[in-house]
């Protein structure tokens, strides 16, 4: 699996923290057999280790599931997540009542876990393409993931528990445009779909929501809505981070930038082919970096994104930006 994650912002040899932040998800719906008893001895009171349970159990109680994918005993960021937040009393108290809990843990003493929680994990962890630990994904009953956080930053339990229930309003307001949908037909369901698809996290939409996005391509086949081009920008910014291991930095950029003059993205799309640029150029160009951070930002000032740019400009470059946008013109290596 790629490593990254506790070395976040780390700047000690050969380490780019720009790129160490850099990760995309793949999620799908599993439906695993029964497990045994027994792997529930690693969770904490309160959580499951079941992932066909957990979805049972959420569509039962008409709630959505957590699921923590960690490394419960090498893991420096996760021990801290735990620490400073799983286990105070307003996550323990607050959580249960949005979430069903799924503990995912791949630990070095692998001793206590049975053949059925490894190959779960192994299981797991590649449907959702998980790159380091912790990850947090929110998903609906039916194991759709809506919200995906990578990393633990070092918020406070109240915070976290406040960020976690603003996640769930994007989930409903996912199926408000998806219900909305349903009724619409021609270029007009494309744009609801469309709504629904900008309350997903970027990273999820062209791999959870893959038949989505073909259908509102199909359904604006001449750009009418101008949704046809945007999510051909997409594509092809999702195929750049794909094959950029391949391709090698110097032909992922040339491909960066024809995407950008070309096809010439807005909002999310333009910040993460910014970001991803940013990666690129950061050790021969730390103004180019610089300033392609803080474009990126402004692109969608209010994204997890735009979090993370945040936090680079100030630790990486010293440089404060702005939380707001002005008006219109984070994980350890698997071992």
């Amino acid at each position: 699996m790629r490593r990254h994650g506790a070395r976040l912002f780390k700047t000690g040899h050969r380490m780019n923290p720009i790129r160490s932040l850099v990760s995309w998800s793949l999620t799908t719906s599993i439906t695993l057999v029964a497990l045994s008893p027994n792997l529930a001895s690693a969770a904490g009171e309160g959580w499951l280790v079941d992932f066909a349970e957990a979805k049972e159990l959420a569509a039962k109680e008409n709630k959505d599931i957590l699921i923590e994918f960690t490394g419960s005993d090498w893991c420096p960021p996760c021990k801290a997540l735990q620490k400073n937040v799983l286990s105070q009393d307003i996550f323990k108290r607050e959580a249960p009542k949005q979430f069903i809990l799924l503990f995912l843990d791949n630990p070095r003493d692998k001793s206590h876990q049975s053949e059925e929680e490894k190959a779960q994990y192994k299981r797991l962890a590649e449907a959702f393409q998980v790159t380091g630990v912790p990850t947090v994904f929110l998903v609906d009953a039916e194991g759709r993931a809506y919200a995906r956080q990578v990393g633990y930053n070092g918020e406070k339990a109240p915070q976290y528990v406040a960020n976690l229930s603003e996640k769930t309003k994007a989930r409903e307001t996912r199926d408000q445009f998806l219900a909305k949908a349903e009724q619409a037909q021609g270029v007009a369901r494309a744009q609801f779909l469309h709504q629904a698809m900008q309350q997903i996290d970027t990273s999820l939409v062209l791999t959870t929501y893959k038949q989505i996005v073909q259908e509102i391509v199909e359904l604006d086949e001449n750009n009418q809505a101008g949704l046809k081009n945007q999510y051909a920008a997409k594509i092809e910014l999702e195929r750049i981070k794909t094959s950029s291991r391949i391709a090698g930095p110097d032909a992922t950029l040339r491909s960066v930038d024809k995407l950008l003059v070309e096809m010439k993205p807005e909002g999310r799309d333009l910040q993460e082919a910014l970001f991803l640029k940013a990666q690129i150029i950061y050790r021969q160009d730390r103004e180019g970096c610089k300033q392609a951070l803080i474009t990126a930002h402004k692109a969608a000032p209010d994204s997890d994104t735009a979090k993370n740019i945040s936090r680079i400009l100030m630790q990486v470059f010293k440089t404060a930006i702005e939380s707001k946008p002005e008006p219109p013109e984070n994980d350890a290596p698997q071992p």
